[in-house]
């Protein structure tokens, strides 16, 4: 599903950004995909050791250079106005430090199998945090600022719930959004 994830951020209506890709030691053929993919905004890294997705994220902001960020899992598609939509949000209410949306799920062939429905407003987030992840996390787009203040990273030492750990601590130091329409395809399959 690589190319489909890649070409969803390409197409994006909002074009001032980098994509940083973190291969975390693939075992089939991702890298020669991506390297046949030919646009100066792509940066490649390639890790020797499958460390977890905490790891690969921490290096991916770790090398990235805007003051946002936006996340994205190799599976997913982005709706081509995600990132203007999220952008223009965070420039509008300066308050918020990172907002995630609604989504649609669907099948490893694409078929739609139905929405994932999040609370949006912080209130009520910082709520639903106390029992739920509430975040679909391809989906998140927050701050640098806000991680480099308060030294934020991804637990290392999580092999799961990595994001609702980070989205947990984030939600201590900065108001939180969803935004209520569907900005990503979050896709389920075997694999």
């Amino acid at each position: 599903f690589i190319l489909e994830s890649i070409s969803s951020v390409l197409h994006q209506s909002f074009q001032d950004f980098e994509l940083i890709i973190v291969d975390d030691a693939s075992s089939d053929d991702t890298i020669l995909k991506i390297k046949q993919i030919d646009d100066d905004r792509i940066v490649l890294i390639q890790k020797p050791t499958n460390d977890g997705h905490a790891t690969a994220r921490n290096l991916g902001i770790k090398l990235s250079s805007g003051p946002f960020i936006a996340t994205m899992d190799s599976d997913d598609v982005a709706a081509v106005d995600r990132l203007k939509m999220q952008y223009q949000f965070l420039m509008k209410n300066t308050e918020v430090g990172l907002i995630g949306s609604l989504a649609n799920v669907i099948s490893g062939k694409g078929e739609f199998l139905g929405k994932i429905n999040l609370p949006t407003e912080n209130g009520l987030i910082k709520v639903s945090l106390l029992q739920e992840n509430c975040f679909v996390h391809s989906s998140l787009f927050y701050r640098r600022d806000i991680l480099n203040k308060f030294n934020l990273t991804y637990n290392e030492t999580f092999r799961l719930a990595c994001d609702y750990d980070f989205i947990s601590r984030f939600s201590s130091h900065q108001k939180l959004a969803n935004l209520e329409e569907c900005l990503m395809d979050y896709r389920v399959h075997e694999s």
